[in-house]
């Protein structure tokens, strides 16, 4: 990569790193150019900027794995949010491995983070929020894990509506499994609970006041005012606690009541969600209860309709301030040599609220500059500062069902009951990261002979896939094909699908297709009608939905970043750092 030669040689006393998760290179550049951000445009003018090369595929748990250790997806484990079980067919969580539910989990992740290699130099670190950091690994200094995180449920985060009235409920939410029914109390009030673990439930009960509504729990009540959101609230489980929150959405002739996922206390979490165990409820102690579960912000809600805009971005707001108040008063500590906080505000917006760049992801990329100017005034000027995005964005105009069209290709059958006739398929389509061969040998049913008879397979189907085109105006579907090997190296290539896949911007995989469903015979394209509007994981060549980075203080140079890569990160911090970035990183420092 190239830099300008105007280096200042002192090096930083303490690194902060700012992920604005999902920042585009183009639509940032466009908005300091137009004066919006003048916090970021500074960075850019006092240091370096470019864009920033991601992950195959880019989805944020692999693509922040290789910011923070270092290392391309082969070599540091984390290759999809889904990936192949070994020796099976099922889906299975690309970020760790459940051991025991609730207590026990082992990340995926074999590479030691920045955050490790500075502990082991006897230096302190805090990572807060960032995804694929649970289980918090054990550091010197603090952890607050991000995506991956469970809730009380163990899940990433599912939350509940209850009405009054089916029948006020649009018709293609009105049966999702999240929605509950009120129930008519003779005192004119309602009730109804919350599920916890193990089937317990949770009382409540809403009766009315004035235009608006009383909440009362257990162990809390509260009164509720139309789309305003209710503060974080206790919700005890036997031994475990939870928090959550509500907001009233209809309070007229019909009780329309919203209510977050069941997050766990920070105060007393049941899962190892920080690092160390006492970490998120000291934090609590000095600013309240906060988010703990994988997304701060309603995502689930908001996707399947149950939330409207409104409401949404109020609390998803709400949400990230919390995030940043923390991150803020970390800051305040002298004692670290790396921060590291993230944000899920652009990536959020513009997945749900594309092509509406002026209005609404406008907004909140003025909103992330406003953080980014206070995290930077706090950290002083002997901190130098990295605001890093893990990839951009490309919109999502239709979804591609590769299974159905690999079983129209005759490499995949499905079984007469449903699902799939495994001893007469050759190739499938799960997770993000390509397409899997059926190998005899290595899946239980397989097919496909190791050695000749599987290369021969694999590049027939690479051939096939690069020309899959729009049955209807013959577009190419696919910008490349390619066998792993050609993409990924590492010990872990053996677990990556055997093809990668490289979808056009525009189109993205169907969600079914990626837990690795094979769906009735019908279009392989489908229009994208949903609120998922813009995307990144595609899967779509790093380079088309490539990061940002812009880097100012002590160490730093004046000028253009060209081709720098994500795994330069961890390299770069530490020799900004004054420490010796360590053999076999696949990065380099841009400095």
């Amino acid at each position: 990569m190239k830099t300008t030669s105007s280096r200042r040689d002192a090096p930083a006393q303490r690194v902060l790193i700012i992920g604005a998760d999902g920042a585009d290179p183009t639509l940032l550049g466009r908005l300091m150019d137009a004066g919006q951000l003048p916090h970021l445009a500074r960075l850019r003018e006092e240091g370096l900027s470019g864009a920033l090369q991601t992950t195959y595929p880019a989805v944020s748990p692999v693509a922040w794995t290789s910011l923070l250790t270092g290392c391309w997806p082969a070599k540091h484990g984390v290759l999809d949010f889904i990936i192949k079980a070994p020796g099976g067919y099922r889906p299975t969580l690309g970020l760790y491995e459940i051991i025991q539910a609730g207590s026990t989990y082992r990340s995926r992740r074999s590479a030691p983070t920045i955050a490790e290699m500075l502990s082991a130099r006897g230096r302190r670190s805090y990572l807060l929020h960032v995804p694929a950091t649970f289980p918090a690994p054990a550091i010197r200094g603090g952890v607050l894990a991000g995506l991956g995180a469970p809730d009380l449920l163990g899940t990433f985060g599912v939350p509940a509506l209850y009405v009054s009235d089916r029948a006020a409920l649009p018709a293609d939410i009105r049966e999702r499994p999240e929605v509950e029914t009120l129930a008519a109390e003779p005192d004119g009030a309602w009730s109804g609970s919350l599920a916890g673990p193990a089937g317990e439930q949770l009382p409540f009960r809403l009766r009315r006041i004035g235009a608006g509504m009383a909440l009362t729990l257990p162990q809390a009540e509260v009164g509720l005012a139309t789309e305003i959101w209710s503060d974080w609230l206790p919700a005890q489980f036997g031994g475990a606690a939870g928090i959550c929150r509500f907001c009233l959405l209809r309070a007229d002739d019909v009780i329309i009541l919203y209510r977050t996922p069941l997050h766990h206390a920070p105060a007393a979490p049941g899962a190892p969600l920080c690092w160390p165990a006492d970490f998120a409820a000291r934090l609590a102690a000095r600013l309240g209860p906060f988010a703990t579960a994988s997304f701060p912000m309603e995502q689930a809600g908001y996707q399947n309709g149950l939330l409207p805009a409104g409401p949404f971005l109020a609390g998803a707001y709400a949400a990230w301030e919390q995030q940043a108040r923390i991150a803020e008063t970390l800051i305040a500590a002298d004692d670290w040599a790396l921060l590291v906080t993230h944000l899920f505000t652009a990536d959020a917006l513009q997945h749900f609220f594309w092509p509406d760049v002026e209005g609404v992801i406008a907004a909140g990329y003025r909103w992330l500059d406003g953080i980014v100017g206070r995290l930077r005034q706090r950290a002083g000027e002997h901190t130098a500062v990295l605001v890093v995005s893990d990839h951009g964005t490309a919109p999502v105009e239709q979804w591609l069902h590769l299974n159905r069209w690999l079983e129209q290709a005759g490499y995949l059958r499905r079984a007469a009951g449903g699902g799939v006739d495994w001893t007469a398929t050759r190739a499938f389509c799960l997770g993000y990261g390509g397409v899997y061969l059926n190998v005899m040998g290595r899946e239980p049913r397989g097919v496909i002979e190791p050695g000749r008879p599987y290369e021969q397979e694999r590049a027939a189907l690479i051939a096939a896939l690069r020309t899959l085109r729009d049955p209807h105006t013959g577009a190419l579907l696919v910008q490349d094909a390619l066998p792993r090997e050609a993409w990924h190296s590492g010990p872990h290539v053996r677990h990556a699908p055997d093809i990668v896949l490289m979808l056009r911007p525009g189109v993205g995989l169907a969600r079914a297709d990626a837990r690795g469903d094979a769906p009735a015979a019908g279009e392989i394209l489908e229009p994208n009608r949903g609120r998922w509007r813009a995307g990144h994981e595609g899967p779509h060549a790093p380079d088309a939905v490539a990061g940002v980075c812009l880097a100012a203080g002590p160490g730093l140079p004046r000028g253009r970043l060209d081709a720098a890569r994500i795994v330069d990160i961890a390299p770069t911090v530490l020799r900004l750092l004054g420490e010796t970035p360590p053999a076999g990183l696949d990065g380099q420092p841009f400095i």
